[in-house]
């Protein structure tokens, strides 16, 4: 997904062909970029599974703009914050996360067939 319309229960793809689900109620919101969602740290948006989110497969850009009303917890590696992620699974799975955790931004990044070879965050 890249931008978010925010007429629920559906995150239109401006972009794209890959619409999101709303999961748990997250309530539109007046921000800065386009129409935006607060999040309490129990809902989400989900997109359907695309060989698009294979970390090394291809060249993406994940943006965002996020404005916290409290610092969220979690140690690096264990981030409380997750921003986007696409994850086969538990422990040694292929994954990419990028998150805050630590009081940092991080990507974490598990590919278990062929690490990347370099990736940037800025």
């Amino acid at each position: 997904m890249n931008s978010i319309r925010a007429s629920g229960p559906t995150a239109a793809d401006w972009f794209g062909n890959n619409p999101g689900t709303w999961v748990n109620g997250p309530v539109p919101a007046p921000g800065e970029a386009l129409e935006l969602l607060r999040f309490n740290g129990s809902n989400y948006v989900t997109a359907q599974n695309s060989p698009l989110w294979d970390f090394g497969a291809n060249d993406f850009t994940t943006e965002l703009w996020a404005n916290w009303d409290k610092q969220p917890g979690g140690p690096i590696g264990d981030p409380a914050s997750v921003f986007a992620r696409h994850d086969d699974g538990g422990g040694s799975q292929n994954k990419w996360i990028l998150a805050l955790g630590g009081g940092v931004l991080e990507l974490i990044v598990d590919n278990t067939a062929q690490p990347p070879p370099n990736y940037s965050l800025v």
